[in-house]
């Protein structure tokens, strides 16, 4: 009753007529590399099969795994070859997509078209927009002037540790509202403003792995300048990632986890290679989205990502380093709650008093 057209003018796909194969066979689609069986189109002359839905596969398309629009290619040069998206490997005889700008960025047909990954445009022969995204003007060698404070220049302040008067200060980064205890920050010249120098860098508008829609960085919300952010689910009054309709929220460090993380307790790398619920291998708890290691299976929930590498507490004169938990012997307490802690879980220690 709705049975496919036995030949097909398919020009995305092939630039010959194809032909169904009415018959169940075992077959390599050389448009995704996905061994299948099933009923494909053929190409009589170059005896190449198609998926039946993979002969309109789009041809230039925005995912949001990457800055630029990737294209769909019949196949790579020889080599190895891996998915930027799912971490595995791809067949280069065989049809993927990558990007024309960055040589190196290869993605399957299969997950560049993902619901999650693709927002359903074809973008062939339409131009693409120019945005920008930079979010100063440089003044002069190691001043500037942030969208975010444009009344004020901020210089660079390359110092150590930020110290006043032989006191060590307290001031928040206003992106990410966390403490700067040391390191490159930028300062109003006339104010408190501060910024972290990897927070004055953040471009103004990035794509992100949680949702197919760009987004847009604001200084702060309508909400009296506190949101929870649909990553971590930590309420922030910092900068914020926002689309267009303002439904979705990412702080900005969960922002800065886009597809990729390198954590200091984890001796893998970690990607966003699906939207599947996972456990967090950190605190044990379920979350809607986790960083998978392709290597060891461990998985990491936003929060517990982007967690300071060290703080300091009321409880310790020094710093407290977060630490991955190991299985040893003996019982440990919380220095604060004086709860049994589970010693395989992530905690912060202080390395003078042990």
């Amino acid at each position: 009753n709705n049975s496919p057209p036995l030949t097909v003018d398919a020009a995305k796909c092939h630039e010959h007529p194809l032909t169904l194969i009415a018959r169940p066979i075992s077959f390599t689609c050389d448009a995704c590399g996905t061994r299948d069986e099933g009923s494909p189109y053929l190409c009589p002359l170059c005896f190449l099969m198609y998926h039946q839905d993979c002969i309109n596969l789009p041809q230039v398309i925005n995912i949001n795994r990457h800055d630029h629009r990737v294209s769909h290619t019949n196949s790579l040069v020889f080599g190895d070859w891996i998915c930027d998206i799912c971490r595995k490997e791809i067949n280069w005889r065989y049809g993927s997509y990558c990007c024309k700008i960055c040589p190196n960025y290869v993605v399957h047909s299969r997950c560049a078209t993902r619901n999650d990954v693709w927002d359903g445009k074809e973008l062939q022969g339409v131009p693409e927009e120019v945005v920008d995204i930079l979010p100063f003007r440089v003044i002069e060698d190691g001043v500037i002037n942030h969208f975010s404070h444009k009344n004020h220049n901020i210089i660079l302040i390359e110092d150590d540790a930020i110290v006043t008067n032989g006191v060590a200060s307290i001031i928040r980064c206003e992106a990410c509202t966390r403490i700067i205890y040391s390191g490159n920050h930028y300062r109003c010249m006339k104010c408190n403003f501060v910024l972290h120098e990897k927070c004055a860098n953040l471009p103004r508008q990035k794509r992100h792995g949680l949702f197919t829609e760009p987004l847009t960085l604001h200084t702060k919300t309508a909400s009296a300048g506190y949101f929870r952010c649909d990553a971590c689910w930590r309420v922030t009054n910092g900068f914020v990632y926002m689309c267009a309709d303002g439904s979705r929220l990412l702080d900005v460090r969960c922002a800065t986890l886009s597809s990729f993380a390198d954590i200091d307790c984890h001796p893998h790398a970690l990607f966003l290679t699906t939207l599947d619920e996972g456990k967090c291998g950190a605190c044990k708890e379920s979350a809607d989205s986790v960083l998978r290691c392709v290597q060891c299976k461990f998985t990491l929930d936003f929060w517990c990502a982007t967690l300071p590498k060290r703080i300091r507490h009321k409880c310790d004169d020094h710093f407290l380093f977060l630490r991955r938990g190991k299985k040893v012997k003996g019982k440990y307490w919380c220095e604060i709650c004086e709860s049994l802690l589970n010693p395989i879980e992530w905690f912060y220690t202080c390395d003078d008093c042990g």
